[in-house]
């Protein structure tokens, strides 16, 4: 079982069509709220895989299956200008500066009851994360 089906089973990734057609209250694009729970849980439930060696799967997992590239990337809050990381390999490489503690503990500790969702997409934390129905599009470190 890979570590995607472990954490989503069918899942919504940067490069899938949304799996939801009926009508919903809140629409991201093409991705239903329904459809941004989903993706945020399996997010959650990826992050806390203790098993070494599906440890060292995370950062290409989501490197290639959940985030839309570019990837706009602030690195800290003097930064005026995101850093755009323009591939999978680019992501992995910087992957532990930018899925820093700060970024991992919003995403363990969002509620989906607190979801911020609206045309632009669907916020984790207090926008440490920023994903569409494309994937994740946003990473900020602060």
């Amino acid at each position: 079982m890979t570590l995607v089906s472990m954490a989503f089973g069918n899942p919504i990734h940067a490069n899938s069509a949304p799996t939801t057609t009926a009508p919903v209250a809140a629409e991201i694009g093409n991705m239903s709220e329904k459809d941004a729970e989903a993706f945020v849980a399996g997010l959650q439930k990826m992050l806390k895989v203790t098993d070494p060696k599906d440890i060292k799967e995370i950062p290409n997992t989501i490197a290639n299956n959940m985030v839309h590239y570019p990837l706009r990337w602030f690195k800290d809050a003097n930064t005026k200008n995101a850093t755009m990381i323009k591939t999978p390999a680019e992501f992995v490489k910087n992957y532990s500066e930018i899925m820093s503690a700060k970024v991992i503990d919003a995403i363990l500790n969002q509620d989906m009851k607190n979801l911020f969702i609206n045309a632009q997409g669907c916020m984790i934390g207090n926008g440490q994360v920023w994903l569409d129905e494309r994937g994740i599009k946003t990473i900020s470190n602060f």
